[in-house]
C-alpha cells in the first residue's frame, strides 16, 4: 500500500482510481465535496439561497451535519459515474452546500471560516471597490435581483436527472432548514441545453455556442483521454483546493466558489453578429457563421475560427494554441476565449506590448475550474437543430466555477483579462461577450479573407443580475460541526 504525502499528492492530476491502495486518494476524494474535482453531470439544479439570522444555532447545526452525511463525496460521485457507465443507472440527486462567514458564525463557527479578505468583502464589496485594481466593474448592487441585494449566509445546490427529481430534493432539504430557523431569501433554477453535434449531444449556452470545452482537468484519468500535442489541459489540483480552515486532517479540503447570475440578451447579440457579418461582407454566402466565431473564438459547434474558415461538425477540439496566429489575423485578440484562456500567448505579448515580464505557468493559474449551467427556457427545433426564438431577457448562465483564490483566478480574469482593452495586446478591446468595461469602436478583421479590417461598435448583451462569492467546505467539517 502507498501513502502518497498531501502536498506531492496536490502537484499533479490526481489518480482517483488508486483510492483502494493510497489511503491518501481515499482520504482526500472522501472528505470532499463532489461537482469540484469534476461536474456532477446532471442536467437540472436548484440554488437556494439563505439567511441564518435568527436561527437557532443548535438546530441549525444539525441540519447541516446531515446535509454533510447526505451528500456524495467526491468519490461517490467519481464511483457512481463509473456505474452509469456500465449499468445506465443514475447515482441520484447530488447535494452542495457553500457558506459565506455570517453563515460560519450563525453556526457559532466563527474561527472556521477562511480569512481572506476578499472572501470576507464578498462580491457586492468587490464588484465596485475601488480596492480591487482593476476594476470588476459589477453593476451597482441596487440593479441586481432582489435576492442577491441580501446578505447572503449560506447557499444549497442540488442538481437531478429531472427538474422533478431536483426540486423534490430542494423541497426536502429547505422544509429542513426553514424548521432550524433559516430563511430562504430565493432560489434559481438551471437547465441545461443542447445541440446536436457530429452526431452528438453538446451543451450549449444560449447565444448557440459549445460551452465548456476547455475545463482545466485535474483527473488523471481524464487527462488520459485527451490529446495533448499542443495544448496541456493537466492542472494542478493546489490550483483549485485549500486546506479546510475549520477541519483538523490534513486531507480535509475545500475551495473558494463563485456564482453569479448572468442574462444574456440573445436578439441583441444575434442582430450584432449579423451586422457584423455585413460589414466583413460574409453575409448572404457560406462564409456568414464565421462573423460570430470572430466574436466567441469558435463556431457554434466549437471548431476554433484560429484554425477553420468554416464550421466543421465534428467533436469540438481543445489541443489547440495560437502559436499559428501571433497577430491574431484569423482569431482576433479580443475573441472571448482568447481574452479568457489565452493558451500560452500573453506572456509574448504582455513582454512585447508593456514590457512587464511573466510565464505560461503564471497564466496557467489564473484558470478556474467552472461548473456552470444555463437558465430560463427556449424553443428548440429538432429538425432544424437550432433554438427558434430569439429572447431579450429571462435566459442565461448560472456562471459557477472553483478556485483556490477568488481575487487571483475570478478577479483577475474579469478584470485583467476580459475587461481590459489592452489585453492580451494593445488596443484589442474588452471582451465582447463577458467583459464589463465600456463598450466602444474596435478594429474587426477577418484574415481568413484577407479583407481590410472594420470598425465596429459592440453593445453588452451580457448582464450580472447578481451573486456573491462561498467557501465549499469539507464534508469532514459539514459532519462535525
Amino acid at each position: 500500500m502507498t501513502t502518497t504525502p498531501i502536498n506531492e499528492l496536490l502537484k499533479r492530476p490526481i489518480a482517483w482510481k488508486t483510492w483502494g491502495a493510497d489511503p491518501t486518494v481515499r482520504r482526500l476524494l472522501s472528505g470532499l465535496q463532489a461537482n469540484i474535482v469534476k461536474g456532477h453531470g446532471r442536467e437540472h439544479t436548484r440554488n437556494l439561497f439563505w439567511s441564518f439570522q435568527g436561527a437557532d444555532p443548535n438546530d441549525l447545526r444539525a441540519v447541516v451535519r446531515r446535509i454533510g452525511r447526505n451528500m456524495p463525496s467526491a468519490l461517490d460521485q467519481l464511483q457512481a459515474a463509473e456505474r452509469f457507465k456500465e449499468t445506465g443507472v443514475s447515482g441520484g440527486p447530488v447535494l452542495c452546500f457553500f457558506l459565506r462567514p455570517g453563515g460560519y458564525a450563525a453556526l457559532q463557527a466563527a474561527a472556521a471560516a477562511p480569512s481572506a479578505a476578499d472572501f470576507v468583502e464578498g462580491m457586492q464589496v468587490r464588484g465596485s471597490s475601488p480596492a480591487v485594481t482593476p476594476p470588476i466593474n459589477d453593476p451597482p448592487v441596487a440593479q441586481w435581483d432582489a435576492t442577491f441585494q441580501q446578505p447572503i449566509d449560506a447557499m444549497l445546490l442540488v442538481a437531478g436527472d429531472t427538474a422533478a427529481e431536483a426540486a423534490q430534493t430542494a423541497d426536502l432539504w429547505k422544509g429542513r432548514l426553514e424548521a432550524a430557523g433559516a430563511t430562504l431569501l430565493g432560489f434559481e433554477d438551471g437547465t441545461a441545453i443542447k445541440r446536436r453535434v457530429a452526431e452528438k449531444f453538446e451543451g450549449v449556452e444560449h447565444f448557440g455556442y459549445v460551452d465548456g470545452r476547455s475545463q482545466p482537468l485535474f483527473l488523471a484519468e481524464d487527462v488520459e483521454g485527451e490529446p495533448r500535442s499542443h495544448w496541456d489541459p493537466a492542472f494542478p489540483p493546489h490550483q483549485f483546493l485549500v486546506q479546510d480552515p475549520g477541519a483538523d486532517r490534513p486531507t480535509s479540503f475545500g475551495s473558494f466558489f463563485v456564482f453569479r447570475k448572468l442574462e444574456q440578451n440573445v436578439k441583441g447579440f444575434k442582430d450584432q453578429e449579423e451586422a457584423l457579418s455585413t460589414a466583413l461582407g460574409l453575409a448572404g454566402g457560406p462564409f456568414e457563421e464565421r462573423a460570430g466565431a470572430l466574436i466567441v473564438g469558435r463556431f457554434e459547434d466549437g471548431s476554433p475560427v484560429a484554425l477553420n474558415p468554416l464550421p466543421t461538425d465534428m467533436p469540438p477540439p481543445n489541443d489547440f494554441t495560437y502559436a499559428g496566429d501571433e497577430q491574431a489575423r484569423r482569431c482576433p485578440f479580443v475573441a472571448h476565449i482568447r481574452k479568457t484562456n489565452p493558451r500560452g500567448e500573453s506572456p509574448l505579448h504582455i513582454a512585447q506590448d508593456f514590457g512587464v515580464a511573466t510565464t505560461t505557468r503564471q497564466e496557467r493559474g489564473h484558470i478556474m475550474a467552472r461548473r456552470g449551467i444555463t437558465y430560463g427556457s427556449r424553443v428548440f427545433d429538432d429538425a432544424a437543430n437550432d433554438f427558434t426564438d430569439e429572447p431579450t431577457g429571462g435566459v442565461g448562465l448560472l456562471f459557477m466555477a472553483y478556485m483556490a483564490s477568488l481575487s487571483e483566478q475570478f478577479e483577475f480574469t474579469q478584470a485583467t483579462w476580459a475587461n481590459n482593452p489592452n489585453f492580451v495586446a494593445a488596443g484589442t478591446g474588452a471582451d465582447i461577450v463577458m467583459g464589463q468595461a465600456a463598450a466602444g469602436p474596435i478594429p474587426i478583421a477577418d484574415g481568413w479573407s484577407g479583407g481590410a479590417p472594420v470598425t465596429f461598435s459592440f453593445d453588452r448583451f451580457v448582464t450580472l443580475k447578481g451573486g456573491e462569492y462561498f467557501f465549499a467546505p469539507s464534508r469532514d467539517f459539514l459532519k462535525a460541526v
